[in-house]
């Protein structure tokens, strides 16, 4: 065994010989004193500085990656994807408002009202269909007498079936 003294709290320790060159500090806890950071000085010199497309904060890259970085974080790129492809932003907006806003109480109150398939008579994985279609009868869309509680499977079926 080769004793060794320790950098950050120099106490001696002990460490094998083929370790000599390699074992500096006597336990982890000391050695994440001495590198708090995993990159090394030469790739952390080599590192490129870019600004932020969203935040506008600076950030540091691989200079391979100078290119295609754009944003400081994963926060950022999904701001600037809402941004880009909200409302009129987005190639297929068409205008106005979300049509089927109000439906979700619609659906709950149809599921509620029948309790079960209206073909099959499961009660697993509901959903509430319209009897006379959405596109066609804009005056009937949110009656409740237009509804009828399908389940998963049968609701497919009859869309596949109309």
């Amino acid at each position: 065994m080769v004793n060794q003294i320790c950098p950050v709290c120099h106490n001696q320790f002990k460490v094998k010989p083929y370790r000599a060159n390699t074992g500096r500090c006597c336990s982890m806890k000391c050695a994440v004193k001495i590198k708090p950071n995993k990159l090394h000085d030469k790739q952390r010199a080599s590192r490129v500085s870019i600004e932020c497309g969203v935040c506008h904060k600076e950030f540091t890259v691989k200079p391979s990656a100078k290119d295609s970085a754009k944003y400081c974080s994963m926060i950022c790129k999904l701001k600037f994807m809402e941004m880009r492809f909200k409302r009129e932003n987005n190639p297929n907006w068409k205008g106005g408002t979300y049509e089927r806003s109000g439906n979700w109480w619609w659906a709950k109150k149809i599921k509620e009202r029948d309790g079960k398939c209206f073909l099959c008579e499961t009660t697993e994985n509901l959903e509430a269909h319209h009897i006379h279609p959405w596109k066609k009868f804009k005056e009937e869309r949110l009656n409740i007498e237009n509804g009828i509680a399908l389940c998963l499977k049968c609701h497919k079926e009859m869309h596949r079936s109309i």
